[in-house]
């Protein structure tokens, strides 16, 4: 089981790494576009044009802006090799955990059993981090905010497309600490204190592996605070647009909360193994 573990973690690992990446070359040239299609742009670009038009094609217009149609394709390529990764690691993640349940089912005696619940529980704990990780530095939301102008037709107004650390960022620089520090908090200090405390628990047999398990039982409370706070950065980030707004979720949402559905897995299952491990004592 030890080297179908470790060639999970590397596989994960990297599937994990290579979504980042890619969601990031896709976030690049997404902004660039929104750059093209920004007011000022637009503007510069219809002076060049009125210029040239006047004196008859004397006047030879700068190249600005990108190559939209390079860009796009460019953009559908990543977002395509974003996909398959992000569906990659999905598949590679439920085949593991099902391989493990699997195992379970063969434990000849409850402590045998109780002690694959554990393992089990571990297992998903590694992949609850490998989930927050990624979750927290892939795009969590697309906003993009745009209106029709006289003469400019329809331009880009606001275009938003950040993860959790970005958002982070981006709030505590325009002075919105409270938020900022909510989200710190929820999404990303609280959810690494629950998931080490639980893996000191199922590893360790001391004193204070035991109080480590008390006070990971008791962060397990603050699990739908993980969803609340989403729920409410959405609702907040989406009230700060214009009335034309178009939003999309991004796959850093969706990684997110599976972190949350496979940490309370494994909180079921820790709670599992106790209850097998008292009932063979």
């Amino acid at each position: 089981m030890k080297p179908l573990a470790t060639l999970f973690y590397l596989l994960a690992a990297g599937l994990g790494a290579l979504h980042v990446a890619y969601s990031s070359t896709v976030t690049g040239y997404h902004r660039a576009i929104a750059e093209y299609r920004s007011p000022s742009a637009v503007i510069d670009r219809t002076i060049d044009r009125t210029f040239e038009l006047l004196t008859f094609g004397w006047y030879e217009a700068p190249e600005r802006g990108v190559d939209v149609g390079e860009i796009l394709n460019f953009s559908t390529i990543a977002t395509a090799n974003a996909e398959r990764t992000a569906i990659g690691f999905a598949l590679l993640s439920v085949i593991f955990l099902a391989i493990l349940a699997w195992t379970i089912r063969a434990g000849s005696t409850p402590g045998d059993r109780a002690d694959k619940l554990n393992r089990f529980a571990l297992h998903t704990l590694g992949v609850a981090l490998m989930c927050l990780g990624v979750g927290i530095c892939a795009p969590l939301l697309t906003i993009s905010a745009t209106q029709d102008l006289p003469l400019l037709g329809e331009v880009v107004l606001s275009h938003e497309l950040k993860s959790i650390l970005e958002l982070i960022a981006g709030l505590s620089s325009d002075g919105d600490w409270f938020i900022a520090g909510l989200i710190l908090l929820f999404s990303l200090l609280v959810p690494i204190a629950k998931l080490s405390l639980a893996v000191i628990a199922l590893i360790g047999k001391t004193a204070f592996a035991e109080r480590a398990r008390s006070v990971a039982h008791h962060l397990g409370r603050w699990s739908m605070a993980d969803v609340f706070v989403a729920a409410v950065l959405i609702a907040f980030l989406t009230a700060r647009k214009a009335p034309q707004t178009e939003a999309a979720i991004g796959t850093g949402l969706y990684f997110f909360a599976a972190h949350t559905l496979t940490a309370i897995l494994s909180s079921q299952l820790m709670q599992s193994a106790e209850a097998r491990i008292k009932r063979s004592t």
